[in-house]
């Protein structure tokens, strides 16, 4: 019966063929529950021959538990489809889960003829789920599935979850009851997360942000991922401490950078290819940058230091900080010329060191300084110690012709003294005029005077009486002018130059020779006169400008913003000296 049941088309819809090709093990029953049918793959899978199980009762081959497998047949028998995992067992005695689908063979009357069972072998699954499992409860990060509620508008409005891992339950501080329910289960769903949600549901693109529960006081950094159907993966990462370390170091980079702000000094670093990486308030100040974003990422040679100081091109390849940046070689320049973003240029010393990670050059930095007042300073102390040079040997040629002068209209040694005695006093008094006033306490105090005072205090040391003719040797003009001590020191030093000068080798140094000082106004502008004859013959402009003659210049020019021009005549030197008037008194 059970060969004619297996063989004899009993069941027209049952296609040996095909059956036989199926990699999964077939298996059909008559009523009585006797093996009818056993494709080649079932062969493989439990062991058996078709031979050998042809006619026996499914129940004693193939479950490891008779009784169960006769309830599972029961209700296939009923009319119903049963599928499941099921422990089965092969031929040696091993046993094994596999799932398995019976359904129920029908006549054409539906009357029920026998089963035919589908199954295979879930060992490897089954093991796959276990480690999966494992895996998934020993993970130190949080791991969630949730499944999307959507409203009938289609929005994302909630989730609910259906696995959640230890670890994730510790950082949420839920239990086990979490599965199961909803996002809104805790209150309002945050409208950020479910939006990023949306977002990989739509797009499958993966999404990560980071997120602060109040709650714990704890930063996570969340990876969600679309999983199968209407699901999403939840990964959750605890980044609290990261967070801190962040925090930290934004800290100490605040600080740091206020400190760096705060140096006089300016400082830019540069990589290897000689793009800016960073720069200090100093450095933008200097150089005329409004922000850090005009300055990172360029190349700034060609914009801060493309020239020598003789205008000469400053090649790149030739530049010691890019040679710094390239080598690792330290450098130290005195005196070269930074510039401005509008061109203008200034003089700088500056500092080059390398900058190292881990024994590898990664480029330098520069610190420099703004040397303007340095070295103004130095041309000015160069400046006084000429000025002092010159007044030194001035003042003993003067005091040489005070005595030749004294000599010529004394009558007697005592005359003659006292002669010495009050030119020299005077000497003093005019020397006092050329000095910068200050206080006691060493602050500056404005004092005024008159030009004719200024003129006689300077001058009445070279006055010696008439000339030999009978003429007046020093004679002052000029309407009243009032200064300030300002205007008076810059007045009193030139007077006291060209004084000086006439008694060495002008008209002071002979017996008939005469200087006229005269002024007068013209618009809002002083004109001031010195003309001397009776002197030597003049052979005309000296072939070296002489420093008392510069620093005379430089007075008139600097202090009263006016000009001084010498008229070298024969006769003897004629001086014409022009300023505004608003120069002579400061309001």
């Amino acid at each position: 019966m059970a060969e004619e049941w297996a063989t004899s088309g009993a069941h027209p819809f049952l296609q040996t063929s095909l059956l036989d090709a199926v990699q999964q093990a077939v298996i059909a029953t008559n009523a009585d529950r006797h093996i009818t049918y056993w494709n080649p793959f079932a062969e493989r899978l439990y062991g058996w021959t078709a031979g050998e199980v042809l006619g026996r009762d499914i129940t004693e081959v193939v479950p490891t538990n008779a009784n169960d497998g006769k309830e599972k047949l029961a209700l296939v028998e009923r009319g119903d489809t049963w599928s499941g995992e099921f422990q089965v067992r092969r031929k040696n005695g091993e046993v094994f889960p596999a799932f398995v689908t019976v359904s129920p063979i029908k006549d054409s009357r539906g009357r029920s003829m026998g089963a035919m069972g589908v199954s295979f072998d879930v060992s490897e699954q089954k093991q796959r789920d276990l480690n999966y499992d494992a895996l998934f409860q020993a993970m130190s990060e949080g791991v969630a599935f949730c499944e999307a509620i959507r409203d009938d508008a289609q929005h994302l409005v909630d989730y609910t979850i259906l696995e959640i891992n230890p670890a994730l339950r510790s950082m949420l501080g839920v239990g086990p009851e979490a599965v199961g329910a909803k996002l809104s289960d805790s209150g309002p769903p945050n409208k950020r997360w479910l939006k990023v949600c949306d977002g990989v549901l739509q797009t499958g693109e993966p999404a990560n942000f980071e997120y602060h529960n109040r709650q714990t006081g704890r930063w996570h950094e969340i990876r969600i991922s679309r999983a199968a159907g209407n699901c999403l993966a939840q990964f959750f990462f605890d980044i609290t401490e990261r967070k801190t370390v962040e925090a930290e170091l934004l800290a100490n980079q605040s600080y740091l950078r206020l400190i760096l702000d705060a140096a006089a000094d300016a400082f830019y670093c540069l990589d290897r290819e000689g793009s800016t990486t960073h720069c200090n308030a100093a450095f933008l100040r200097l150089l005329g940058f409004e922000d850090e974003r005009a300055v990172i990422g360029r190349k700034l040679h060609e914009v801060i230091h493309h020239s020598h100081p003789d205008g000469a091109p400053y090649d790149r390849s030739d530049c010691p900080i890019y040679r710094t940046a390239q080598t690792g070689e330290p450098v130290h320049v005195n005196d070269e010329l930074f510039f401005r973003l509008d061109g203008s240029s200034f003089p700088v010393e500056y500092w080059v060191q390398p900058i190292k990670r881990d024994d590898a050059l990664q480029g330098a930095i520069c610190t420099f300084r703004d040397i303007s007042a340095r070295r103004a300073a130095e041309e000015a102390q160069g400046l006084l110690l000429r000025e002092m040079n010159h007044r030194v040997k001035n003042l003993f040629a003067v005091v040489n012709g005070v005595v030749s002068l004294s000599a010529r209209s004394a009558r007697d040694p005592v005359q003659m003294g006292e002669a010495i005695r009050g030119r020299l006093d005077a000497m003093a008094r005019a020397h006092e005029l050329i000095l910068p006033t200050t206080s006691a306490g060493g602050t500056g105090r404005k004092r005024r005077t008159d030009l004719a005072s200024l003129a006689k205090a300077v001058l009445s040391a070279y006055a010696d009486g008439p000339t030999a003719q009978g003429d007046e040797r020093l004679s002052i003009a000029g309407s009243h002018i009032a200064i300030d001590d300002r205007a008076a020191n810059a007045l009193a030093l030139v007077l006291n130059e060209l004084a000086t000068n006439a008694v060495k080798h002008g008209a002071l140094s002979q017996a008939r020779g005469q200087v006229r000082i005269a002024w007068s106004t013209s618009g809002d502008r002083l004109e001031l006169s010195w003309e001397e004859r009776g002197g030597p013959v003049v052979a005309g402009r000296p072939a070296q400008e002489g420093f008392g003659s510069v620093l005379a210049r430089r007075s008139v020019a600097g202090q009263l913003a006016g000009e001084i021009l010498h008229d070298w005549r024969p006769g003897g030197l004629a001086v014409k000296i022009t300023a505004p008037l608003e120069h002579l008194v400061s309001p």
